[in-house]
């Protein structure tokens, strides 16, 4: 996936930072772009600010599949800035050391997680198939749908608590949903980490299964409980259409990650998009 690197405010440190990352360890990335804010940045984007650049002292916050990277005194600060919302920070008096370009290639690492490298989580519940399966799935459905001429979709979501969850539990939690959300000829999947997806049979409209999408979004977007805490969900949602000539399980869960990256973050009202 190529990105855009952005900078925010006029820090020294976050524009050495963005160039090293762009030049050396970010192979893919495009600029650096000025933007005035961390909330300006469109999703894909990577914005390296530093927090003494930030007008109302909020820092960077998990927004629209935008990637933050934070520009810190210490690692204390860092942690901290990471704690508030930050994806990675990078200690000011080691912008000009090899830090930026780790920084990039973990960055490009997770980007690649989402297609091939999506994780193989299995939960025991009905309809809820492991990732290795989910896979196969996807090509036999694929093969069947196009053979009939009917169309198949793909919903996939990506879902992250307010506070922290143990994966399981949250795993857990939103395959239960899931599965008692969708239709009985569903198929849905824990793809690891928190990345969740359903496999919806044919037999639906594409009208029909944006309404069925749009139930699947407010199932998962209510709070959990964890702990005796309540705890806020956010989560993006993206949804692709299947059946044509191409079967490929890894090129069609990378056209709904490119959904979920259009997508907004939301309890229960985000802007659904659709990839063809």
């Amino acid at each position: 996936m190529e990105r855009s690197v952005y900078i925010s405010g006029a820090d020294l440190a976050a524009q050495v930072a963005a160039q090293r990352m762009i030049g050396e360890g970010g192979k893919g990335f495009r600029g650096p772009v000025a933007c005035e804010s961390w909330h300006e940045v469109p999703p894909g984007g990577v914005v390296v600010g530093s927090l003494a650049q930030d007008a109302q002292g909020e820092g960077p916050v998990r927004q629209d599949g935008v990637t933050s990277v934070v520009i810190v005194p210490t690692h204390a600060a860092g942690l901290e800035a990471t704690r508030r919302g930050a994806d990675h920070y990078i200690v000011a008096a080691e912008v000009d050391g090899p830090v930026p370009e780790a920084v990039a290639l973990q960055i490009r690492r997770a980007d690649g997680i989402r297609s091939s490298g999506f994780g193989n989580g299995v939960i025991d519940q009905v309809n809820c198939v492991d990732g290795e399966a989910f896979r196969w799935l996807i090509a036999y459905t694929g093969a069947v749908v196009h053979r009939h001429g009917q169309i198949g979709y793909m919903i996939l979501l990506r879902v992250l608590p307010e506070e922290p969850v143990p994966e399981e539990v949250l795993a857990e939690l939103i395959c239960t949903r899931l599965c008692t959300t969708m239709r009985s000829a569903d198929i849905v999947s824990w793809l690891g980490r928190n990345w969740f997806a359903s496999l919806v049979a044919t037999g639906l409209t594409l009208e029909g299964a944006q309404v069925l999408a749009g139930r699947v979004r407010e199932a998962c977007g209510r709070p959990i409980e964890q702990d005796g805490k309540r705890i806020a969900l956010r989560c993006h949602i993206g949804m692709t259409t299947f059946g044509g000539s191409e079967t490929d399980p890894d090129v069609i869960l990378d056209r709904a990650a490119a959904a979920v990256d259009q997508s907004t973050w939301s309890n229960f009202s985000d802007s659904m998009q659709e990839v063809p």
